[in-house]
């Protein structure tokens, strides 16, 4: 069903063109197949699990300072 899903965007965006340099317009349609990839990977109790924990965990991490690094000079103007 993913991959319908995806064949569909991938023929919307880069075989007709539409919104091919507008982020924002094409990242909704593909963003929902992260989390559903993933999912396996978070199942069960195991060292796979253990490993991707702490890559979501460092990543959100590292993406929450880049975030606020790029926030709090623009509240200090």
């Amino acid at each position: 069903m993913v991959l319908a899903f995806f064949s569909f965007d991938l023929r919307i965006h880069l075989v007709l063109g539409f919104g091919l340099n507008e982020v924002y317009i094409m990242s909704p349609h593909y963003l929902f197949i992260i989390p559903i990839c993933i999912s396996p990977l978070l199942k069960d109790n195991n060292i796979l699990q253990k490993i991707s924990m702490t890559t979501i965990a460092m990543l959100t991490l590292w993406l929450y300072n880049w975030n606020l690094s790029m926030l709090l000079p623009w509240f200090g103007e």
